[in-house]
């Protein structure tokens, strides 16, 4: 490992894919990366070089949303063979839609939205050839330490909103494709101009937050992808604890296996340190409780996501690391 690399909090997709090869020694490529993104196992970023706008807001779960109808919740119709809802411990973007927040810098792709279909577009594209004709309605959303933002557009970047910018740049086109006469160009811009003049009317009367869409795409922004170096040293050492684990043999207890790995690596360790806050401050998890009480595992998702702050990837190895080493 460079000492560059070491000093660099994130490197273009081009630096990403050249380093995992390198560290791989095999070839990775581009449409690699973006499966792995796809797929989890590798967080993909981007890179708002010139700032976004956007609502933000945390995740949260179902039932803290007011959107979800009591209805839904109530209905046995959702319910599975064991009792739970197919949605338990989901946790969903709970935006405040009332305030229009400037963002800029590097951002974690969610894939809950848009941005999904964008990377799936991405890979076809440069594997299959074929069109991605999804389209999302929910928006795109990007993550940073915790806080979530659904992307926004302005009307005045829609074509398709009479007098905006937009509007008039589709227009000029038209004129440019088509043989149209002086008149006729002089007729259009007229009656552009009057849309225009009552389209700037209209924003001064409404809030700002009115003024703005969510984005259908990445593409309505500028940005670049990026990758992480938190990211791709967390995938390279979960690559080569796989490779180890995959090389024990049957009669070697798990137990032990376990062990080795939280020892050898900083991030087994750190993983460690984070089961241990688990045992200590998740309320069914008191000490006096830990032999006689077994918490299923899926009740722990959401703590470990809103008190611990871990990752999904994090929260499998901290519930692997609590079942095998504290045998609860």
């Amino acid at each position: 490992m460079s000492k560059l690399f070491k000093l660099k909090e994130w490197l273009t997709l081009n630096e990403a894919i050249n380093h995992i090869s390198l560290a791989l020694s095999e070839p990775v490529t581009e449409a690699d990366i973006y499966r792995l993104a796809l797929d989890k196992h590798l967080t993909l970023s981007v890179n708002f070089v010139n700032g976004a706008c956007a609502f933000l807001g945390r995740r949260v779960g179902l039932e803290y949303l007011e959107s979800i109808t009591g209805k839904l919740l109530e209905s046995t119709e959702n319910l599975n063979s064991k009792g739970k809802y197919p949605w338990d411990g989901l946790l969903l973007p709970k935006l405040d839609t009332t305030k229009v927040m400037s963002i800029r810098g590097v951002w974690d792709l969610t894939l809950i939205g848009s941005e999904a279909i964008d990377l799936e577009f991405y890979y076809q594209q440069l594997t299959s050839g074929l069109e991605v004709t999804l389209a999302g309605f929910e928006g795109v959303f990007v993550e940073q330490d915790g806080v979530i933002a659904q992307l926004l557009t302005d009307f005045e970047d829609n074509e398709f909103q009479k007098g905006s910018k937009a509007y008039c740049e589709k227009i000029e086109n038209e004129i440019d494709l088509k043989n149209t006469s002086a008149e006729e160009i002089k007729n259009i811009r007229q009656a552009y101009n009057k849309e225009r003049n009552k389209y700037l009317d209209s924003r001064k009367a409404n809030t700002r937050e009115s003024l703005y869409f969510p984005s259908g795409g990445l593409d309505e922004h500028e940005y670049v992808f990026v990758v992480r170096t938190s990211e791709i040293n967390q995938f390279l050492t979960a690559i080569n604890d796989n490779e180890y684990l995959n090389t024990v043999t049957p009669a070697t207890s798990s137990q032990f296996n376990l062990s080795d790995q939280i020892t050898q690596t900083e991030t087994w360790q750190e993983l460690y340190k984070l089961a241990e806050k688990g045992i200590e401050e998740f309320p069914g998890w008191q000490k006096h409780q830990r032999k006689p009480q077994k918490i299923p595992m899926d009740q722990i998702d959401r703590w470990l996501a809103e008190t611990i702050n871990a990752t999904k990837r994090e929260a499998e190895t901290i519930k692997k690391i609590i079942i095998e080493i504290f045998k609860l």
